[in-house]
């Protein structure tokens, strides 16, 4: 589906089209960074509920490692709505799908990450409930 280009009056065609292939970039970006982050976020669940086999030592469970890198997925959720609104701004607006598309992935991302997390605890025998 290609997105509709708003043109802004007083530019040439060149920096129109300039204009228009900025904000594309911006928009293939702010969509990478919104599915890579869940992608990346389902690896380090599944590392998570797999104890840590196929991670990385820097990585493990319940290192400092880890949770930096959580925290870095988290901190990519403000890189992608600032990727959008750059396409915004380039004349790439931010239509329906992704305004109902950004929430959804950032519930996923979370409810994912912290349910791995919450059934590790378990299978490790640690007691949630009190």
């Amino acid at each position: 589906m290609k997105r509709e280009y708003i043109p802004l009056d007083g530019l040439t065609d060149k920096e129109q089209r300039r204009r228009e292939r900025r904000g594309r970039w911006y928009r293939r970006g702010a969509d990478v960074v919104t599915y890579g982050r869940t992608i990346v976020g389902a690896a380090v669940s599944a590392g998570v509920l797999a104890g840590g086999v196929f991670l990385p030592n820097k990585l493990q469970y319940k290192t400092i490692g880890l949770a930096a890198g959580v925290a870095g997925l988290g901190m990519a959720d403000r890189g992608d709505g600032w990727l959008a609104r750059k396409a915004a701004d380039n004349g790439i607006l931010i239509t329906d799908v992704d305004k109902k598309k950004d929430p959804f992935q950032d519930k996923l991302f979370f409810h994912m990450l912290i349910g791995s997390i919450a059934l590790r605890e378990v299978l490790d025998g640690n007691n949630l409930y009190g």
